[in-house]
């Protein structure tokens, strides 16, 4: 699980430019916070993970879209099959990537 939350985070930086409300000091504080088993943290350090999470769920959404778009635009990937492979199912998948895919290739 660390090692997840440690990728996103490095995504999360290197994407910054192009998303919105994605802050790497605070994307850095959850990453360890949640590396941290929950039964080990304090009330206020729940608290805490909760609000960053939250203020990142925007954010993730976001890039969780732009990833999905890049993924369809590439050549032979059916929005079934992208379903299949990453385990969205390809309605949802289709909904969160529309606004980073041109009218021209959407379908």
């Amino acid at each position: 699980m660390a090692l997840l939350v440690h990728a996103a985070f490095e995504y999360s930086k290197a994407s910054t430019a192009n998303t919105r409300g994605a802050d790497p000091d605070q994307l850095a504080e959850l990453a360890s916070l949640l590396a941290r088993p929950t039964d080990e943290l304090s009330d206020d350090e729940l608290i805490q993970a909760v609000r960053l999470a939250d203020t990142d769920r925007d954010a993730a959404r976001e890039r969780l879209g732009r990833l999905l778009a890049a993924l369809y635009q590439r050549e032979g990937m059916s929005w079934p099959r992208l379903g299949e492979q990453t385990g969205i199912p390809f309605g949802t998948a289709h909904g969160l990537a529309r606004p980073y895919i041109d009218r021209d290739e959407s379908p």
